[in-house]
């Protein structure tokens, strides 16, 4: 094993929430936009969310740029008493020491990062999630390796496994959407290699939720909004949702999950465990909100 298999953490990785612990907040790539995380972070805050999740794409890039970036969030994630968690999108660099998990609750440490990307099993309020990273990029001949493109982009068929291993789960937070799930508006104008590797690495997604049977699986990467069911070989479903990218809307960036209610709500048929997922300009604020909101 290599330092960027990701494997040397635990499992299984129980996550201390700050409070309230109610909410939790999946936001779908951002990019590296400074400017759109800076609003995206505080208008959670003033709506109680004080645990976030990026789904990859966050902006973990090599450089001064990626630095300030990503201390910009640590101050936000700070003054904001919340604790910010990524996972690994395959434009992230995943030669990095680590993808920081960002918090100042009472001084108390956070966990150092959030890994491997093989998914170690998150306890989150008495749920168990799990956190595959990795995608190919599409655009992977106009970038440049180790710099804005890493060989390690992809989640592997050893990192799939380790996952089944764990078991099943209630829900799969991923970066890439897994194969089967019916993704509207997507572009074929890519090199033919490019989109073979695509589909290959989204069967490989599909083989962990046949696995894990999660009944909720969310993600990013498609830049899409939208949301799926997936007929699972056993006879259960999962429901699919991706997430749209940065400087879109804030409903389509975001989604909060009830996490006191999820349990109840992912036992329900798969059409009505929509319930769970939160659009957060529905939360109730307890301050104004910034002009994205409007």
């Amino acid at each position: 094993m290599t330092e960027t298999d990701r494997l040397l953490a635990p499992f299984s990785q129980p996550v201390p929430l700050p409070e309230p612990q109610r909410w939790l907040g999946l936001i779908g790539d951002l990019h590296g936009e400074t400017e759109w995380a800076l609003l995206v972070l505080p208008a959670l805050s003033r709506s109680g969310v004080r645990t976030v999740l990026a789904l990859g794409d966050v902006g973990v890039w090599p450089g001064p740029d990626g630095s300030a970036y990503l201390d910009a969030l640590e101050r936000e994630a700070q003054r904001n008493k919340q604790l910010f968690l990524m996972l690994e999108g395959n434009h992230d660099d995943a030669e990095a020491r680590g993808v920081p998990a960002r918090s100042a609750r009472g001084g108390q440490a956070p966990p150092a990062r959030l890994a491997p990307a093989a998914g170690p099993a998150l306890h989150l309020a008495r749920r168990v999630f799990a956190v595959p990273g990795g995608a190919t990029s599409l655009d992977a001949r106009e970038r440049r390796p180790h710099a804005s493109w890493w060989p390690q982009e992809a989640l592997r068929p050893h990192q799939v496994q380790r996952l089944a291993d764990g078991g099943p789960l209630d829900v799969l937070l991923t970066h890439d959407a897994p194969a089967g799930a019916r993704v509207p508006g997507l572009s074929t104008n890519w090199p033919e290699d490019a989109l073979r590797h695509a589909t290959q690495h989204q069967q490989r997604v599909r083989e962990a939720v046949d696995a894990v049977e999660p009944a909720l699986l969310v993600h990013g990467h498609l830049h899409v909004r939208y949301q799926d069911t997936l007929d699972l070989p056993t006879g259960r479903q999962t429901l699919v949702v991706g997430l749209a990218p940065d400087h879109t809307h804030y409903d389509d960036n975001v989604v909060v999950l009830d996490l006191p209610q999820l349990a109840q709500i992912l036992l329900q048929p798969a059409d009505q465990r929509t319930a769970a997922l939160i659009r957060p300009t529905r939360l109730p604020p307890t301050a104004g909100r910034p002009d994205l909101l409007d």
